[in-house]
């Protein structure tokens, strides 16, 4: 396979340029490969495009959750029946990679590219975007707006974990309506995660029964709690428990659209992309992609 491969050197507080040497001699001897560094927000998108366009059958993302966002809306918009994506973890949360059966070694994640083997996977289209992993709308979405807006020092379990601190003092759950193939869901909610993937934020498990190749947008709607509640939830969303709280409510469907009279903001694969109104809808074995198994389900 003719591979490309797009480096995010600033990813993980600039971590990842400090490794990238070392796997770039790892991986020079599994294959052959072109390279290119991301220069500004969006880069990775275009060289992807590029790649994908000019014939190359792998892409590979070397970077986050967000560089590999990008990467797939490149190949996306190049000509995803030809090119396959490939991910090295080389971010702060690496969300996606981990659903996808992904070492979150680099080292060990290069194996996978010496016989590669690509499986189908959903994607979530948003507007004129693809959400690879998960996203939401409502507290999570004002939270990822404040964490990408400071330094990238911290490690990201704690970025969002303060974000979510801090936002809680000027957030209040709001009135939403969600459409789930056309069935209408009147709700408070503090918050409403979509998944293709069951991890976000840094390794919360917001959606721990989604699956990436069932058809299907996993739906969780976090609903009105107190403040008090949100605090004690934190430690159950890394584990996948939260779905059990009284106060949570879980749904699959097609298509779901989420509409509320306040503007609230989209984050998808921890990218801002805009504010509700909005429909999300499955695009089944949209992409295809190196990895290895899955994970399943969480069992509740």
């Amino acid at each position: 396979m003719k591979a490309f491969v797009i480096i995010n050197a600033t990813a993980s507080a600039g971590r990842a340029r400090r490794i990238w040497p070392g796997i770039k001699d790892q991986l020079a001897t599994i294959r052959s490969f072109e390279l290119a560094y991301t220069q500004r927000a969006g880069h990775a998108m275009e060289l992807a495009r590029e790649a994908t366009a000019a014939g190359y059958e792998l892409v590979i993302a070397f970077g986050g959750d967000g560089t590999v966002h990008e990467t797939a809306n490149g190949i996306m918009r190049g000509g995803a029946d030809r090119t396959a994506l490939g991910i090295i973890p080389a971010g702060s949360g690496n969300d996606i990679a981990r659903t996808l059966g992904i070492p979150a070694t680099p080292v060990e994640a290069c194996e996978f590219f010496r016989e590669p083997r690509t499986r189908p996977m959903d994607l979530i289209q948003v507007g004129d975007r693809y959400c690879v992993g998960a996203g939401g709308v409502g507290f999570d979405g004002e939270v990822a707006s404040l964490a990408n807006r400071w330094p990238k020092y911290l490690p990201g379990p704690l970025t969002y974990v303060f974000g979510i601190l801090v936002k809680l003092a000027t957030f209040s759950p709001v009135e939403l309506e969600v459409e789930l193939d056309s069935v209408l869901h009147r709700t408070r909610a503090f918050t409403t995660a979509l998944g293709n993937t069951q991890y976000y934020g840094s390794g919360m498990r917001i959606c721990p029964q989604a699956e990436t190749d069932d058809g299907l947008v996993d739906v969780v709607i976090v609903g009105a709690l107190s403040k008090i509640e949100v605090i004690r939830m934190v430690p159950s969303l890394f584990k996948g428990l939260h779905v059990l709280h009284p106060k949570v409510t879980s749904y699959r469907a097609r298509e779901v659209q989420v509409r509320s009279k306040v503007p609230l903001s989209i984050q998808i694969d921890g990218e801002l992309v805009g504010k509700i109104p909005a429909t999300f809808r499955n695009v089944p074995a949209a992409l295809r992609v190196v990895a290895g198994t899955p994970l399943a389900p969480m069992a509740l």
